[in-house]
């Protein structure tokens, strides 16, 4: 199991950034007052220029709000993780980084038209999840769920956006973000929980993701 809480965000099956190329990401990233750590001085550089001296790197170290957060890039697939430890001994200072990965989340799943992304606890994620966003089903529900133009189209935006739940609302390009509860690091209620998976289950079983389930070694 995992020995230190951290927080990621998984963005499932962009075309936009398997054929606009990398470049793209990191000029959004730039506009987004995003920077780069260089992993052996830990100097914070300009992310379009660190990209451009090591293009063929998939993990890259971010530099967000004065926070270290891990970026990794699927190019075959056209996926997204980002990733933070919560290790800080202010917990504000943790609370803060979970707001500012779900911000790099709103920004980035409009901007590259990703199908679907998750914010949560880290740990491994649930078997056969990519296939899932493939075949555009929803079988697990995360914290923070970002249901792309595909699921929309299928399965309504009046579905979506009054799932029970914390909240969900409308972003800037159609798509929906819904959030489960207040925080990753709240439980949800075993009533609010079973309203929420009957809610959507209706075709098949959904489960709502724990990473202690899926923590790893």
């Amino acid at each position: 199991m995992v020995l230190e809480q951290g927080i990621a965000a998984r963005l499932f099956h962009s075309q936009p950034l398997k054929t606009r190329g990398l470049l793209s990401l990191f000029e959004e990233l730039r506009q987004l007052r995003v920077q780069c750590e260089e992993p052996e001085s830990n100097m914070v550089v300009d992310p379009v220029q660190h990209y451009q001296a090591n293009p063929a790197e998939d993990f890259y170290f971010l530099s967000v709000e004065s926070h270290e957060v891990i970026m990794s890039i699927n190019r075959k697939r056209g996926n997204l993780f980002l990733g933070a430890s919560l290790d800080y001994v202010q917990d504000e200072r943790n609370e803060d980084l979970i707001q500012v990965v779900s911000k790099l989340v709103d920004a980035l799943f409009p901007a590259f038209v990703f199908t679907f992304a998750y914010v949560d606890l880290e740990g491994d994620p649930p078997p056969k999840l990519s296939e899932d966003v493939e075949a555009i089903r929803i079988k697990w529900l995360f914290w923070a769920n970002y249901f792309g133009k595909a699921y929309v189209d299928k399965f309504g935006k009046d579905f979506l956006l009054h799932a029970p739940g914390w909240r969900s609302e409308e972003m800037p390009n159609g798509t929906v973000k819904y959030l489960t509860r207040l925080s990753p690091r709240v439980k949800l209620e075993p009533k609010a929980k079973r309203a929420i998976t009957a809610y959507f289950g209706r075709e098949h079983r959904v489960e709502i993701y724990s990473w202690e389930r899926f923590g790893f070694i």
